[in-house]
């Protein structure tokens, strides 16, 4: 067995509510679970797999226990971190996305590398984002 990711899959892509992201990341996983085990694994047809996204993201409207944004327990409050913890979340971020694009050791053609890269940047959007917020304030 390879300890060699097939493919790196977003769950806030996978559950996104735009239809072009989450379908894309429903195919990234479908053929990462498929790949060199098409008799093995049963699966729908290619062509249907957008299907299996639309069901998932209808259900979640219509029925509540599909829909895990209102479970009890840790809510849609989030945790409140401080600034200091915020900078070292930011920090560690700056530091994978700069070791995973770099050009020296070929991150930056490997496409894992690249899916990787893209989704901690959206990461760190949202840590700059709350740090902003916090700045401003004055926390």
């Amino acid at each position: 067995h390879s300890c060699i990711p097939k493919a790196i899959i977003s769950y806030e892509r996978l559950g996104s509510t735009d239809k072009l992201i989450g379908e894309a990341e429903t195919m990234k996983l479908a053929n990462a679970m498929i790949e060199g085990r098409e008799n093995e694994v049963p699966m729908a047809e290619r062509g249907d797999w957008g299907c299996g996204y639309d069901k998932v993201i209808d259900r979640r409207k219509q029925e509540p226990r599909w829909d895990s944004t209102t479970r009890k327990g840790q809510s849609e409050t989030r945790r409140k971190y401080t600034s200091s913890s915020l900078g070292e979340i930011n920090a560690e971020l700056i530091r994978l996305i700069t070791t995973y694009s770099d050009a020296s050791k070929g991150w930056d053609v490997d496409p894992l590398a690249n899916d990787l890269v893209s989704i901690l940047a959206e990461y760190r959007a949202e840590i700059d984002a709350e740090l902003r917020a916090l700045a401003r304030a004055g926390k």
